[in-house]
């Protein structure tokens, strides 16, 4: 009989574990988000830029833009269009930057930029949070440091 009960406590409290496990993670990916936007005028998109989820950096006639962004680690990015030519202003990297995990989880972006991007030129953001950088003249992406 002993055994029997050795044997419930066990098998409870791995069950308790796995529950706990279970709750811890999924608390630990609420803080991540990603969201879609029309524009930089939505109500959305003007509280992520004053909580520096994106930068102001970015064109203000931007479209299309989609931010990822995690609290815990304070990791954000995004890709947004804008009309050519948008200023890239900035410190120009000298170096291919690796890119964020949350970026490459949640945007499906590569483990570093292509050349033909990184040649294009790779700047870093007025305030030095950030990295920008765009693929062809109307999509920029932007990564926090």
């Amino acid at each position: 009989m002993s055994d029997r009960r050795t044997l419930a406590l066990f098998l409870s409290i791995v069950a308790l574990a796995g529950v706990a496990v279970a709750v811890y993670l999924a608390l630990n990916r609420a803080e991540e988000r990603v969201v879609e936007l029309p524009d930089l005028r939505s109500s959305e998109a003007v509280e992520l830029a004053e909580k520096g989820w994106i930068p102001s950096d970015i064109p203000s006639d931007a479209t299309s833009l989609r931010v990822a962004w995690d609290v815990d680690s304070s990791t954000t990015c995004g890709e947004f269009r804008a009309a050519p030519p948008w200023d890239r202003r900035g410190t120009r990297l000298t170096f291919n930057p690796e890119l964020p995990r949350l970026c490459r989880r949640l945007l499906g972006w590569p483990e570093r930029w292509p050349d033909e991007l990184f040649s294009r030129g790779i700047v870093e953001s007025a305030d030095g949070r950030f990295y920008l950088g765009s693929m062809d003249d109307a999509t920029g992406y932007y990564w926090s440091k």
